[in-house]
């Protein structure tokens, strides 16, 4: 394996199993086909965007992951409503209650930000490429516990500067520079992307609107089985195509 240059950014995603896999990629694929952006792989974000040494780091991280997660049992997977195109998103977005107290958060602690900037309240009415056809993830216990137990893990992994983000923001946003005091990210506060601050998962990347009537559902309900960490630098559109597991998979049972 080729060493990343560090630091970089790295992501824990929770992958569903076969038969679902397989199905779940075609259509991620055909999209990508369709609208000539990036394919990945399916995948709900456990914890992302987090800045590590990956020459140094990279590979003791996924070790220290698979001794936590070993057997851990089980996580299950049970989506909502299909949300496709910047229209019905940001519908969702707007007008789900749910989501109020999350929303009001996280733009509360932004305005707090020595660097925040008025335009930013703008930028979370627009949808980010990442999603753009989605469908939220409900929280259950399990899913939370993983989230806690790799957030943890993954803290003291972590590098305290980044290189300045590009135009595009990363993403699963997590910003750990020395501008934002240099502190680890606490479970308690943290914030799923915004702005639907929910985990979910992605049929398809870009600000295309194209989404053909074969995607009319949600993935099915399943139970997860395995996780994988991934390089998610760089952090955006262009460089999606850059990104690449690091070793196997990590096993949950």
């Amino acid at each position: 394996m080729i060493l990343e240059a560090s630091p970089c950014k790295v992501s824990l995603w929770l992958l569903p199993p076969k038969p679902a896999f397989t199905k779940l990629h075609e259509q991620i694929q055909e999209l990508a086909r369709i609208n000539g952006t990036p394919t990945f792989i399916p995948h709900v974000t456990v914890v992302g965007g987090i800045a590590v040494n990956y020459a140094e780091d990279g590979l003791r991280l996924l070790e220290s992951l698979k001794q936590e997660f070993c057997n851990f049992g089980e996580i299950p997977c049970t989506f909502n409503e299909l949300y496709k195109g910047q229209r019905n998103v940001l519908a969702m977005h707007e007008n789900d209650q749910s989501h109020s107290q999350k929303i009001l958060a996280s733009q509360e602690k932004e305005q707090q930000e020595p660097n925040h900037q008025p335009q930013q309240e703008e930028q979370q009415k627009q949808i980010k490429w990442n999603q753009a056809c989605i469908s939220v993830m409900d929280q259950s216990p399990e899913f939370m516990d993983a989230f806690h137990c790799a957030l943890a893990i993954m803290n003291t992994f972590q590098v305290r500067s980044l290189p300045a983000a590009t135009a595009d923001q990363p993403i699963e946003e997590i910003d750990t520079s020395e501008e934002k005091g240099n502190k680890s990210l606490d479970s308690e506060q943290f914030s799923f992307p915004s702005p639907i601050h929910e985990p979910h998962f992605s049929f398809a990347y870009g600000n295309q609107n194209n989404f053909p009537s074969f995607v009319d559902k949600p993935p099915p309900t399943f139970q997860a089985t395995q996780m994988a960490l991934f390089i998610t630098n760089p952090s955006n559109l262009e460089g999606v195509e850059q990104w690449s597991q690091i070793g196997d998979a990590i096993s949950l049972v």
